[in-house]
């Protein structure tokens, strides 16, 4: 039998106070690419490549968008210096992963990540606060935040958790699962979001994410077609935006959905961020 093709895949962050995104490309399986994204056009920046194990999960952007939180892990692929340990969180402004602050996480992937309570308002998810309280984590010297930032640490212990917590703050409703518990230690469950007449439904776990898609009809919500959808939402602008195979489309008013830009084929490249994106 001939082999199926393979794609690469697309997660998708939105910001909350701007019309923009970054799509974190990930293909072949140990690269990552991030490009930003202007959702008000349905243009697209090419940013810098990752190697290694990016969590999407664990990963936010600023209101603005303007500053990427992303947690990454290099046990296998090549040595690091070991002041940053084989997994760090780090802020970057995209498209870039140049670090511009960074706490590394101890070698391990248990915790790591954070969010954006405010474009200068960062909660990390630092192992190193497991079991302490209110002590801020310890930043690598080379990338502490200005003085202005401030840094308070979080507590989850799984990305999922993580994951559910920023979906909620960004108009998801959660449906069912105990997933904002920062002791649930195997979090599932099912969000929704909605605008008049069309409805996503999202239901995760360890190794799963799996959308729905209903549209209102005669006062009911019907189920359409959504197979294959590795990522959804809807977008500043109300859209309803997905990606797919590699590709990311929205649906229009008429329920067709358009192409906005196919990410499948592109190869790893050594990209050097500019001075502006390596300062914060």
């Amino acid at each position: 039998m001939p082999r199926r093709p393979t794609h690469c895949q697309l997660f998708v962050l939105l910001a909350r106070r701007a019309p923009r995104g970054v799509i974190l490309r990930r293909g072949p399986s140990t690269w990552t690419q991030l490009v930003s994204w202007s959702t008000g056009s349905d243009t697209f920046e090419a940013g810098q490549w990752f190697h290694g194990k990016l969590y999407e999960r664990r990963c936010d952007l600023s209101p603005s968008g303007e500053r990427l939180i992303y947690f990454v892990a290099k046990h296998h692929l090549q040595k690091v210096d070991p002041s940053y340990t084989s997994a760090w969180t780090a802020i970057s402004k995209p498209p870039y992963f140049t670090a511009v602050a960074l706490w590394p996480n101890g070698g391990t992937t248990y915790h790591g990540g954070g969010l954006f309570a405010g474009e200068e308002l960062v909660l990390v998810n630092a192992v190193e606060n497991r079991w302490s309280g209110d002590r801020p984590p310890s930043a690598h010297p080379k990338h502490v935040p200005p003085k202005r930032v401030s840094v308070s640490p979080i507590a989850f212990t799984s990305g999922d958790q993580l994951f559910a917590k920023r979906l909620v703050r960004d108009g998801w409703t959660q449906e069912s699962g105990a997933i904002l518990d920062a002791d649930n230690l195997d979090p599932s469950g099912r969000l929704t979001r909605e605008t008049k007449h069309v409805r996503l439904q999202l239901d995760f776990g360890y190794q799963k994410l799996e959308y729905a898609l209903f549209v209102r009809l005669r006062g009911r919500w019907e189920a359409r077609a959504f197979e294959g959808v590795e990522w959804a939402d809807f977008d500043q602008g109300g859209r309803l935006v997905f990606a797919r195979e590699g590709k990311l489309f929205a649906r229009g008013e008429d329920g067709e959905a358009r192409l906005l830009a196919d990410f499948d084929g592109r190869k790893p490249a050594r990209i050097l961020a500019p001075a502006h994106a390596r300062k914060w």
